[in-house]
């Protein structure tokens, strides 16, 4: 992209205007350190989603986690400023905690828990030398980042504004378009499977930008609490859509092998495929056709039931599922992109819609909040080691380098960017405060000399592919010259702050090359694991999740492993994870425990049988040993299908042979076709 593209001028502008004005009130008010509103602006606003709901929602939670970062700093630094190693823990304790919770609140609210953790240590600690200015500072420093939010917010706000809703629209028709593709491609026999995994991956992707616009939707408006609402039924529904299409585009090919499809099945499969290719209405008398034409047309089982009349009823069974799906998804989706529909034409309830079920890996956010601890106390005891008095600023700069990349599995190409760059924003920050600043006379001379500065930051920021070396200039630069006791620095002064900012990056650097670097092949191991874990649990019972929230959980982390895999394939290390193909067990198993609970007592024994080695099987995969012996595995699923064919046909049994098959289909897709005849092993 164009580093003067239209929109990163506007964006540059808008940082610019808000930034000026920011700093003027601060002026006014005679604030303690007046620049830091001026850098706020930059920070809230966030360029690459730089939408009014997410600058509101920054805006918001910078400020919740600057009173908490303060709060946090009055009650440990006068306290502990007479034992500094104590002090020092102290802080890097709650760095720690802070990165670990911003881990797992993988929400705008982890904004508020990074700044937290960061503004603790650079704000608090260069107090310490006069410890009874630290409530002073709080109170001034809230200020200056309120007067900073709220001007970018406006600012954003008022001139030419990227408004969240439009960005979701935006992606829920592509995501409706992709899934149209997608199902159309499951039921057309010329399908391309390579094809069908990078469009599903595609579409993960999607979902998750979805999912992250709905969240800034609350704070744009009064009404969009309800398009929040209904843009997460949608959600639900598409994230539901992935593992019905993925098991009738993996059923109709074993169908087909088996000689030619039954006519009925021929004929409801392509009226299917026309209706989701062709009309765009929903809750059409077609779509209710179409629904009790595969009622209609599944076969009975009973002990007569061949594997193919088996494999059929399967098929029936979900391609109604998938009907109905779409079905509302399109009236849904019709509501959104519509907002003046009324809400009671919707087919679902008006009560409370869950959010999206995410992904979460306690371990690693434990492990990345240890680490940016530990290089909080390397550099406290570098400072306190050698008596250095501009080495709080280091810390502070330690605490933030550590945090704000700590989401990457590897920050060190991050920090060590951000380090080489503070090497260019030191001569910089000391050019305005040494040359630039004595020779001013006013605010408006002041706002003319930084607007070359602060527009190419801004240009930077807007432009992704220099969106990183710009937040690295704009945290070095803008720190070095907030940091300074006045508009004009003595030459010492300027040399200490910014040898402390590069020392501080660089400490953050060697301590994440020490021991926070996660290869791109570990980080994909973890999280298949964390699904098959999942899936034991699952099966015992311990995580009864229902199936939405399972779909939801496993097409998020379908979506946290395509870049993963992507960087394991550049380094040589090509992988292959089918997380669908997991999805789609899961949602097997769930299926399995609820037709368990529903069947009569008696009738019970083979499916918890099943369910116990399902356990057992995918507990030794998540801590990643070999199953014990999978052809018992196989061995308990048919003897799972026989005891249902032989029970009085109700819903119960028919969900469980349903389930079995499914079982069958994914953990042993080559062996021989299933035989009632056959004794069980």
């Amino acid at each position: 992209m164009n580093l003067f593209a239209a929109r990163n001028v506007v964006y540059a502008l808008n940082c610019y205007v808000a930034a000026m004005l920011a700093l003027a009130i601060a002026f006014a008010f005679d604030l303690e350190n007046p620049y830091w509103a001026a850098l706020t602006v930059y920070v809230t606003s966030q360029p690459l989603s730089g939408v009014v709901g997410a600058v509101w929602g920054r805006a918001f939670y910078r400020l919740l986690g600057t009173a908490a970062a303060l709060s946090v700093a009055i009650l440990i630094i006068p306290n502990l400023v007479d034992m500094p190693v104590l002090m020092v823990s102290a802080i890097g304790a709650w760095v720690a905690l802070c990165t670990y919770l911003s881990l797992l609140d993988r929400s705008p609210r982890s904004y508020a828990f990074m700044l937290s953790g960061y503004t603790t240590a650079l704000v608090g600690l260069p107090v310490v030398t006069d410890p009874s200015r630290i409530f002073d500072t709080a109170v001034a420093r809230t200020e200056e980042v309120a007067i900073g939010v709220l001007c970018a917010a406006i600012v954003q706000t008022l001139f030419f504004p990227r408004h969240a809703g439009d960005l979701l629209r935006a992606k829920l028709r592509a995501a409706l378009s992709d899934m149209q593709a997608l199902i159309a491609s499951a039921l057309d026999q010329g399908t391309d499977p390579s094809h069908s995994v990078a469009a599903r991956r595609k579409l993960a992707v999607t979902l998750s930008d979805i999912h992250a616009l709905s969240d800034n939707l609350r704070f744009e408006n009064a009404t969009a609490g309800d398009s929040a609402v209904l843009v997460r039924a949608l959600e639900q529904d598409l994230v539901a859509l992935v593992p019905l299409l993925s098991a009738v585009g993996d059923q109709l090919p074993v169908l087909r092998g088996a000689g030619s499809l039954p006519p009925a099945m021929s004929m409801v499969a392509g009226e299917v495929r026309a209706w989701v290719v062709e009309d765009p209405a929903s809750g059409s008398p077609r779509s209710n056709a179409l629904i009790e034409a595969c009622r209609s047309a599944a076969p009975t089982l009973g002990p007569h039931s061949s594997w193919i009349d088996i494999l059929t009823a399967n098929h029936f069974v979900q391609l109604e599922s998938l009907v109905i799906a779409w079905d509302r998804s399109l009236a849904l989706s019709d509501a959104v992109l519509n907002p003046g529909r009324s809400p009671a034409t919707l087919p679902m309830p008006r009560g409370i819609v869950p959010r999206r079920r995410l992904h979460v890996d306690h371990g690693m956010a434990a492990y990345t909040g240890l680490a940016a601890g530990l290089a909080v106390l390397a550099a406290g005891a570098y400072a306190i080691t050698i008596g250095w008095s501009q080495g709080a600023v280091a810390v502070g700069i330690t605490a933030a380098a550590s945090m704000v990349f700590a989401v990457a599995d590897d920050p060190t190409p991050a920090q060590r960017l951000l380090a080489l760059l503070t090497l260019v924003a030191v001569p910089v920050a000391a050019a305005y405060q040494l040359a630039v600043f004595p020779l001013l006379d006013g605010f408006a001379m002041l706002a003319f000399a930084l607007f070359p500065f602060l527009m190419l930051t801004g240009l930077l920021l807007a432009t992704p592919q220099y969106a990183m070396p710009g937040f690295g200039f704009a945290l070095a630069s803008q720190t070095l010259i907030s940091l300074q006791p006045s508009a004009q620095g003595d030459l010492v002064t300027v040399v200490n702050i910014g040898v402390a900012v590069v020392i501080g990056a660089l400490i953050a650097l060697w301590v994440t090359q020490l021991i926070r670097v996660v290869p791109p092949p570990v980080a994909v191991r973890r999280i298949l694991r964390a699904g098959w874990r999942d899936m034991g649990r699952l099966a015992v019972g311990f995580r009864p999740l229902r199936r939405g929230a399972w779909a939801s959980l496993m097409l998020d982390r379908e979506a946290l492993l395509q870049p993963r895999l992507a960087r394991s394939a550049q380094e040589g290390n090509p992988l292959d994870a089918d997380v669908v193909s997991d999805l789609r067990v899961g949602i097997h198993v769930i299926g399995l425990r609820d037709a368990a609970h529903d069947a009569a007592t008696f009738e019970r024994a083979p499916l918890h049988r099943l369910l116990t080695e399902l356990g057992a099987h995918f507990g030794a995969l998540g801590r990643g040993r070999e199953p014990a012996d999978p052809i018992s595995l196989l061995a308990r699923i048919d003897d799972s299908i026989r005891s249902m064919l032989d029970a009085s046909r109700c819903a119960a049994h028919d969900r469980a042979v349903i389930a079995s098959v499914g079982l069958r289909r994914n953990l042993f897709p080559e062996a021989p076709d299933f035989r009632y005849a056959e004794a069980s092993a």
